[in-house]
């Protein structure tokens, strides 16, 4: 998978991460809160962000609050998260749960 991404940094770049309990990397949230996704089996997408945690912070780490390691996802609470996971992870690694 790969996303668009916006580190001021420029760490890791051609790399992103996230784990089971929280996000890892930033990600770039443009035009009406919306991230372009590409898969390895070449089809795309389109995610328009809904939770205002995850979108407050996409938009501060692209401004240079480089602490991206925040808990705002991790569970089903977050919708965002749970989206993500579900898209990211290996065949064989468990869906999220409550």
């Amino acid at each position: 998978m790969f996303i668009e991404e916006a580190d001021p940094r420029g760490f890791e770049m051609g790399t992103w991460a996230m784990d089971k309990s929280q996000w890892v990397d930033g990600f770039a949230i443009f035009h009406g809160n919306i991230t372009t996704l590409a898969f390895a089996d070449g089809h795309g997408e389109l995610h328009k962000w809904i939770d205002g945690a995850t979108i407050q912070a996409a938009k501060g780490f692209s401004q240079g609050n480089y602490n991206f390691f925040w808990t705002g996802g991790g569970t089903l609470k977050n919708p965002d998260f749970a989206w993500m996971w579900d898209k990211y992870r290996f065949v064989g690694w468990k869906p999220l749960t409550q």
